[in-house]
């Protein structure tokens, strides 16, 4: 899994080393890592932390002019050039005066510049395509509740949705006789028609080409004697929904949302590779999804549906 992560973006393994029996288990593991990933064409590399390099002790002038500030008793602080102070004209110039002030670091020596503020994704749409048209490569560390990621918003809607057309089919009301045959009878129909398992569909993470979706909601939406057993039915069948959604949907019906959740974002566990997903998206929405299947934020537990059997 690492290696396959590490594929997508940097991935970095921190071992201790105690002189135990542990640690040349660990060397032996880090060397089936470093081949893996090697296989997967990545590069990687170990480094011993006691030859790793040690960065110089910080400047401590910005410590001294923040205690200083707003103090009159403070004593003067000699100013050696570490702190520069930037006055743009206005909200608009901010961003402009500090790239161009990252970028004079940078022509000065600096390999690497860290900005540091509150509202990291202001400053990341602020910044990044002002840096990136100056040649200067940028990446951020933002943190972004789960439920605000569509993947996750798609995969909870779908979960919520099949726990609850499990319930529904166990009280569904059966067929009345009549002369012209059986006659499906109709219960609470508020569900119809399934729209959050169509978005989920839809999304990347179900692994499921658009045209395929679109058909399967086009045929839900045209039948109004449609019943939740039919709908679960279809999401579990191969040949209605990708192996994926078959899977995932089981694992639901038998209350195991978490490892839907995983099995979905990384189908190397077991399932079938997306067609159009990229393994950098794969891999940031295995802790997302997972994190939003969490007992706290899932539906109660649903009544297991016996899976269909038939192709």
């Amino acid at each position: 899994m690492l290696a396959e992560l590490a594929a997508a973006t940097e991935v970095t393994l921190v071992v201790p080393e105690r002189g135990s029996l542990a640690d040349r288990m660990s060397e032996h593991l880090i060397a089936q890592m470093v081949a893996q990933a090697q296989a997967f064409g990545v590069k990687a590399e170990t480094v011993d932390s006691q030859s790793a390099p040690v960065s110089e002790p910080a400047d401590t002038e910005l410590d001294a002019l923040s205690s200083a500030l707003f103090c009159e008793a403070a004593p003067a602080v000699v100013p050696t050039g570490a702190v520069t102070l930037l006055e743009p004209a206005g909200p608009v110039a901010q961003a402009e005066a500090l790239c161009g002030q990252i970028q004079d670091l940078l022509a000065s020596g600096a390999e690497t510049t860290v900005v540091s503020t509150e509202d990291v994704e202001g400053a990341w749409r602020a910044l990044a395509p002002k840096l990136a048209a100056r040649g200067i490569a940028v990446r951020a560390a933002v943190r972004t509740p789960v439920m605000e990621l569509p993947a996750a918003r798609a995969f909870m809607g779908y979960a919520e949705t099949v726990a609850r057309l499990a319930e529904l089919a166990e009280t569904w009301p059966e067929s009345e006789l009549s002369d012209e045959g059986p006659v499906p009878q109709l219960g609470d129909m508020s569900w119809w028609p399934p729209r959050a398992i169509t978005d989920f569909l839809l999304s990347d993470i179900s692994h499921m080409d658009a045209p395929r979706a679109r058909a399967l909601d086009l045929r839900w939406r045209g039948n109004r004697m449609l019943s939740p057993a039919r709908v679960l039915a279809d999401l579990q069948r191969k040949n209605a929904v990708s192996t994926s959604v078959m899977r995932a949907t089981r694992l639901i019906l038998q209350g195991r949302v978490g490892t839907a959740a995983a099995r979905l974002s990384f189908p190397s566990l077991g399932l079938s590779t997306p067609c159009g997903t990229t393994k950098a998206y794969r891999s940031s929405c295995s802790s997302s999804v997972s994190a939003a299947a969490s007992p706290s934020r899932a539906s109660p537990r649903p009544r297991k549906v016996p899976p269909v059997s038939r192709p």
